[in-house]
């Protein structure tokens, strides 16, 4: 996806206490895409899902705010979104806070934003079917991706795969009007 306004890198991994391999392939390849336009804003989202991990995500996510200025991106150019629980929430709450960032109060646009998630290869198809079954969501978000070593592949499509269960399994027991 080329020419985003704004970027969603969403922290959906188990809360360590410093940043992974991925976690920084995924924060340079954010720093690239802001480094070729300076206009270009990113939410930090995390996936909060047991709350008492809520301090460490927002620890995490500072981590990833402080790599991301050491690489030369303003503080102002950095939003931090805490208070979803799944990756479902992460996409509605970002974009709630793009929105307010956006439109703002003094602003006249009349277009919308793009935006553009970013995810590694393996979790692509998992993030298209997310945001296509959001409906409104499908075509204003698209997929900004990153490498991973090929040889984490089979550890990250195994993964991957019990995530779409998970996904799959909760959406047959929610509420749907």
């Amino acid at each position: 996806m080329e020419n985003a306004d704004y970027l969603i890198l969403i922290e959906n991994g188990d809360v360590e206490e410093e940043l992974t391999e991925n976690d920084y392939r995924a924060l340079n390849c954010t720093v690239e895409y802001m480094n070729q336009d300076q206009t270009v804003k990113v939410i930090l989202a995390g996936c909060n899902r047991f709350r008492g991990l809520v301090v460490d995500e927002m620890e995490l996510q500072d981590l990833m705010k402080n790599y991301l200025q050491e690489q030369g991106i303003d503080s102002n150019r950095i939003i931090t979104e805490t208070i979803s629980n799944n990756l479902r929430q992460n996409i509605i709450y970002s974009y709630a806070y793009i929105l307010v960032d956006w439109y703002g109060e003094d602003s006249r646009r009349s277009e919308d934003p793009t935006i553009g998630v970013i995810a590694e290869p393996v979790s692509i198809f998992r993030y298209r079917m997310l945001l296509d079954n959001m409906g409104s969501f499908s075509g204003k978000i698209g997929i900004v991706s990153f490498q991973e070593p090929i040889l984490v592949w089979p550890a990250r499509i195994i993964e991957e795969m019990g995530l779409l269960v998970e996904y799959h399994l909760i959406n047959q027991f929610a509420y749907v009007k």
